[in-house]
């Protein structure tokens, strides 16, 4: 299961975390579990072609395997986040493990910014991890990945969600890169686009 719109109730207790910029008139596109070399490329074509910059929370598994993907989103001027190394849920993956997935991820993405895989966090990984790392979460996942929507689904909870200052949750892998593209072709010229640079300090 998963909120289009993150609940209220979860901004209010997980107050440390980043949900969306309240203070912002831009748009925030994110993208999770990349790099892939069958989604990437195409994903920062499109990005490109509407001049929009974002942040990639990567894995580190998929960085060593593919470094020059990581450069290439680099070079197009995204932002870079930490997905850990391997896509581990912190509902079911030992305390001491988790965070170590974090550090091993962190010896190949310089930053302090952290999405959870899944978004899931223990209140006590929560704690801990943001001593360090500025957590950013998403307030609109449009379910680009899920197989019962079409990519008209996706477009249209993202028309119908997004706001102000929104997060947009989305996903860099071939599963979602129909949904993905078709969103990203058909966005509104209303807003603009900023990546989450600015809160990696």
């Amino acid at each position: 299961m998963y909120f289009n719109k993150t609940p209220f109730i979860l901004k209010y207790i997980f107050r440390n975390v980043t949900w969306n910029i309240s203070e912002s008139d831009e748009i925030f596109l994110t993208f999770d579990d990349g790099p892939s070399p069958e989604s990437t490329p195409h994903i920062l074509k499109a990005l490109r072609d509407k001049s929009i910059r974002a942040t990639f929370f990567c894995l580190g598994s998929q960085v060593e395997k593919y470094p020059d993907l990581l450069r290439n989103i680099r070079k197009e001027g995204h932002h870079i986040g930490n997905h850990g190394y391997h896509h581990f849920s912190g509902w079911h993956t030992p305390f001491v493990e988790y965070l170590e997935n974090i550090k091993k991820a962190d010896k190949l993405i310089s930053s302090k910014l952290f999405r959870p895989p899944y978004g899931k966090l223990t209140y006590r990984q929560y704690a801990n991890i943001s001593k360090n790392k500025n957590i950013i979460m998403w307030d609109v996942m449009p379910g680009d990945f899920d197989n019962r929507s079409t990519k008209e689904m996706v477009l249209n909870r993202y028309n119908k969600y997004t706001s102000q200052g929104s997060i947009v949750a989305l996903h860099d892998n071939i599963k979602s890169l129909e949904n993905v593209l078709y969103t990203i072709n058909n966005l509104s010229n209303k807003h603009e686009f900023r990546d989450l640079g600015f809160l990696d300090t």
